[in-house]
């Protein structure tokens, strides 16, 4: 009785203890895409977000890319803010966070940046010749 009640307990117990409705390690997919903004200072950069990788484009041509390892997410009204721990090519952790808004096909602002509203863009329109997003993507 005992292994049969350890068989039928441990899968539960494992289950429940690796939940947690408020953090994941993938991004979710209203955030994937190539985002963009119309601020001056930022002319030329991006932020390329997808289910497992942030790269981050500093408008001279390179890209940072770095491996997500961790998101958690508040809902506050219409807002969501996802905090983002990542890993880059050296192993260093960095955070991102995002206020997002599901409006105009979703845009967020930055955590240290609010005002400046992040687009997500596609083709043409998106204002940065040398972006690292795939047409496979």
């Amino acid at each position: 009785m005992n292994k049969k009640f350890f068989t039928f307990l441990f899968p539960i117990l494992l289950a429940c203890v690796g939940c947690n409705n408020n953090s994941h390690q993938f991004l979710p997919d209203e955030l994937s895409g190539f985002w963009t903004t119309n601020d001056s200072r930022y002319q030329g950069r991006f932020i390329e977000l997808s289910n497992a990788y942030v790269i981050v484009g500093p408008g001279d041509g390179s890209a940072d890319v770095q491996r997500i390892t961790d998101v958690k997410s508040v809902a506050s009204g219409s807002d969501i803010t996802y905090t983002i721990a990542s890993k880059d090519t050296n192993g260093a952790d960095t955070q991102l966070v995002l206020v997002f808004e599901n409006v105009n096909g979703g845009q967020f602002e930055l955590g240290n940046q609010r005002g400046m509203i992040w687009k997500r863009c596609k083709g043409e329109q998106c204002g940065v010749e040398d972006k690292m997003l795939s047409k496979d993507r």
